[in-house]
C-alpha cells in the first residue's frame, strides 16, 4: 500500500489535517532539517526556521515560487523532475541540487520530496526535505578529481600535455567555474597553450586569460609566489587595480591560487574562478595543495626523466664516438657490451664477443681469474698491459679500469687506449739512446783522456793560446761523457732495470765525501759551502747514486748563485724519524708555476739557446727516480727572489 494511501485511510477529513497544522510546524522546527510544504505545483505555503536560517528568506519571502529561486539554474531542472516523478509514483523523491545560502555560498542539498496524498476530493500537497550533504559531495569531488588528475599524470608525456586535463578535472569535479593554468618558467604569467577551461556559458574564460595575461600588477598571486602555498580572494569592485577590474568585468566573484613548487622553485600557479561565491574548506584545500605537489612531482620526474635522457644521450655518444675502445665486463667474466672503437682495435663485432667470456682477450699465459683478480684491485692510474685480438695477434694497450653498480648488478667499464705505436717508438728511442750513447762514450773517454794528457804537460809543454783551447775541449768532453751517462742513467730507469748496491752507511760520510768531490767546482765559481750535520744516521742505500743526487742538488745550488753567495748542506731528523738531506741556497728562487716542471724530463726553466748555465735537464729527474727507489721523497720549497732548498729524505735503518 503507497504511503499516500495510508495516510488517506487513516485521516478522517481536511478538518482533523489542519487540527494538526500547529503540531506539524512544531515538529519540522524540532527537526535538523530544512522544510518546506508545497501544494501540487511546487507553491510553498510553508518553510520552516531551518529554511529561512539556511536560504536567508523568511517564511512570507519563502511562500509561492520564491523559495525556488534560491536553487542554482543548472539544478531547478532536476528540483521539478524530482517533484514529478514524487507525484507521478506517489512515493517519496529524493534529488541532489546546490543552493545559495545566506553569505552567498553554495551548499549541496538532498531533496527529498514526499507526496501527502488526497482526502475527499482535497490534495495534502507535497512536503520537501533538505538535509546539507556539502561533506559527503565534497569528499567524492575530492575522491573523484584525485582519480582523475593521477590518471592524466600517469599518461601524459609532459606538463603542457597534463595541463588542459588538471584544469578539467578540478573543475568539472569542484565548485569552481573556470580556470587557468599558468606557466612562469619561460616568461611572466604566460598561460601554458590550452591550458584554461570554463564550466559556466557566463564565463568566457579564453578571453579573460587573453585580458589577464596582459595585466601583471598582482598582489595575490606575488603573495603566492613569497608563501609558496595557495590563497584565495573574493573581488572586488572597490580594487583599482588592472587585474582586479578584469575580473569583476568578466564576472569573477571570488579565486583561488595554486603554486607548482618543483625543484623549491614556483615554476606555474593555477588560478581558479567562482562565478559564485565559493566556501574553501580546510578539507577541499588540503586536496588541491595536494594535487599541486602532486603536479610539482609529476614535473620534477618528468624534468629528471629529460636529464636522464639527454644525460645517456650524450654518454651513448661518446661511448660510440670515443677514440678509445670500450668494453663492459661483469663479475663472471661475460662481455655485456663494447664500442665501435672496440671493434676497431680487437677485429670483433658485436655478436662475435658480446656474451662470450673476456677470456677470448687474453695472452695464453694468463687466466680469466687472474685477470678479474686485477680488474678487482686495479689502481686509479691507467696499467700497460697485452691483449690479444681476434686474429690472434697481441696489441698493446693502456688500460683504465672502474667499478659500478651495486652487489648485484656489479660490472666493469675498461677503457682500452691503443699504444703499440708508442711502444714502438719508446722501443726504438731505447735503442737509439743505447746506440748513440754506447757508442759516444768510448771515443769520448779517449778523446776527453788525450786532452788531460796534453793539458797535463805529458807531450810536452803548449803554448798558453793552444792551452786554452785544449781546456774548453776538455771540459766540453766532460760535458758531453756526463750527458751519455745521464742518458744511459735514465734508459735504465725507464726499462726498471735500475739496479741498486745496497750497503750500510751513515749519512755523514755521504754529505762528506760529496762536499769532498764537489768542493773544486765551487771554488772555481766563488761559492763557499758549509755544512750543518752533526750526527749519526745510519742508512742502507745505493753510496753512489745517493752521492749522485747529492752532487746534482748541489752543483745545480753552486751554478745558480751568485758569486760571493754560500750554499748550505744540511742533515737533520725529520719527526717522521727519516733521514733529511737539505741543499739550501741563495740563488733566484723559482716561481710557484714553474716548480712542477722541475722534476720532468729535459726540463729547463730557461730553455733558450742563451741560457745562463748549461745542463741537460735530467739530473732532476733522475734523481728524483732514485730517491723514489729508495723508498724515499724528494721536493723543494722555494721564494721567488730569496733562495731554494732542495730536500730529500730517506728511512733509517730502524725503519727497514
Amino acid at each position: 500500500m503507497k504511503k499516500s494511501q495510508q495516510f488517506r485511510a487513516s485521516t478522517p477529513g481536511p478538518r482533523l489535517f489542519f487540527r494538526f497544522e500547529d503540531h506539524f510546524q512544531h515538529l519540522s522546527n524540532a527537526l535538523p532539517l530544512s522544510i518546506i510544504h508545497t501544494d501540487a505545483n511546487g507553491n510553498a505555503t510553508y518553510a520552516n526556521q531551518k529554511w529561512e536560517q539556511l536560504s536567508g528568506l523568511n517564511s512570507d519571502e519563502s511562500l509561492g515560487s520564491s523559495w525556488q529561486t534560491k536553487v542554482h539554474p543548472d539544478d531547478l531542472p532536476d528540483l521539478l523532475e524530482c517533484r514529478r516523478k514524487a507525484i507521478e509514483l506517489d512515493e517519496p523523491y529524493s534529488a541532489a541540487v546546490r543552493l545559495s545560502t545566506t553569505d552567498g555560498s553554495i551548499v549541496w542539498l538532498s531533496a527529498t520530496v514526499t507526496p501527502l496524498g488526497i482526502s475527499e476530493g482535497e490534495n495534502y500537497g507535497l512536503v520537501w526535505t533538505f538535509e546539507d550533504i556539502s561533506s559527503r559531495v565534497l569528499a567524492e569531488q575530492n575522491m573523484r578529481t584525485q582519480l582523475e588528475v593521477t590518471r592524466t599524470i600517469s599518461e601524459a608525456a609532459s606538463l603542457d600535455d597534463a595541463a588542459p586535463q588538471i584544469l578539467s578535472a578540478i573543475c568539472l569535479n569542484t565548485a569552481w567555474q573556470g580556470g587557468v593554468f599558468w606557466d612562469l618558467r619561460s616568461s611572466e604569467y604566460e598561460a601554458l597553450p590550452f591550458a584554461y577551461l570554463s564550466t559556466d556559458k557566463r564565463l568566457n574564460c579564453e578571453l579573460l586569460v587573453s585580458e589577464l595575461s596582459k595585466t601583471y600588477d598582482d598582489l595575490i598571486i606575488k603573495q603566492t609566489l613569497r608563501l609558496q602555498s595557495p590563497v584565495s580572494s573574493v573581488t572586488s569592485a572597490e580594487d583599482d587595480s588592472d587585474r582586479h577590474q578584469v575580473l569583476v568585468n568578466y564576472g569573477v566573484l571570488c579565486r583561488l591560487i595554486l603554486p607548482i613548487v618543483t625543484r623549491r622553485q614556483v615554476q606555474g600557479i593555477i588560478e581558479l574562478f567562482g562565478t559564485t561565491l565559493t566556501t574553501n574548506t580546510p578539507e577541499s584545500l588540503r586536496m588541491l595543495q595536494g594535487l599541486a605537489n602532486q603536479i610539482a612531482e609529476f614535473g620534477d620526474r618528468v624534468a629528471t626523466e629529460a636529464e636522464l635522457r639527454e644525460s645517456d644521450a650524450k654518454i651513448r655518444a661518446m661511448v660510440t664516438f670515443a677514440v678509445d675502445g670500450i668494453i663492459t665486463v661483469d663479475t663472471a667474466g661475460i662481455v655485456e657490451s663494447i664500442n665501435p672503437a672496440f671493434e676497431r682495435m680487437f677485429g670483433y663485432e658485436p655478436f662475435k664477443i658480446v656474451g662470450n667470456s673476456a677470456s677470448l682477450l687474453l695472452p695464453e699465459d694468463q687466466t680469466l681469474k687472474e685477470f678479474l683478480a686485477f680488474l678487482e684491485s686495479s689502481p686509479e692510474s691507467p696499467v700497460d698491459r697485452l691483449l690479444k685480438t681476434r686474429n690472434g695477434s697481441l696489441l698493446d694497450v693502456e688500460m683504465s679500469v672502474s667499478k659500478t653498480g651495486g652487489e648485484k648488478t656489479l660490472f666493469y667499464t675498461i677503457i682500452l687506449r691503443d699504444i703499440s705505436v708508442r711502444k714502438e717508438v719508446e722501443r726504438r728511442l731505447r735503442e737509439f739512446y743505447s746506440t748513440v750513447s754506447h757508442e759516444l762514450r768510448t771515443p769520448l773517454t779517449s778523446i776527453r783522456g788525450a786532452l788531460g794528457l796534453i793539458e797535463g804537460g805529458v807531450l810536452g809543454e803548449i803554448p798558453e793560446e793552444v792551452l786554452e783551447v785544449i781546456s774548453i775541449s776538455r771540459s766540453n768532453s766532460d760535458r758531453l761523457i756526463r750527458l751519455v751517462n745521464d742518458i744511459l742513467d735514465l734508459q735504465k730507469i725507464e726499462a726498471d732495470k735500475l739496479e741498486l748496491r745496497l750497503t750500510m752507511i751513515d749519512a755523514f760520510e755521504l754529505v762528506e765525501k760529496t762536499l769532498a768531490e764537489i768542493k773544486g767546482f765551487a771554488d772555481e765559481r766563488s761559492i763557499s759551502v758549509t755544512r750543518d750535520a752533526s750526527f749519526a744516521c745510519p742508512l742502507k742505500v745505493d753510496r753512489d747514486r745517493i752521492i749522485q743526487v747529492l752532487t746534482n742538488l748541489l752543483s745545480n745550488a753552486i751554478k745558480f748563485s751568485e758569486p760571493g753567495k754560500s750554499v748550505q748542506v744540511k742533515l737533520s731528523r725529520t719527526e717522521e724519524n727519516r733521514a733529511r738531506f737539505s741543499v739550501i741556497d741563495q740563488g733566484p728562487g723559482i716561481a710557484p708555476e714553474n716548480v712542477p716542471k722541475l722534476f720532468g724530463k729535459f726540463q729547463q726553466l730557461d730553455s733558450s739557446d742563451t741560457r745562463a748555465q748549461d745542463g741537460t735537464g735530467l739530473g732532476l729527474a733522475i734523481s728524483k727516480a732514485i730517491v723514489e727507489r729508495h723508498g724515499g721523497d724528494i721536493g723543494i720549497e722555494s721564494v721567488l727572489g730569496e733562495g731554494s732548498t732542495f730536500w730529500f729524505e730517506l728511512k733509517l735503518v730502524e725503519q727497514l
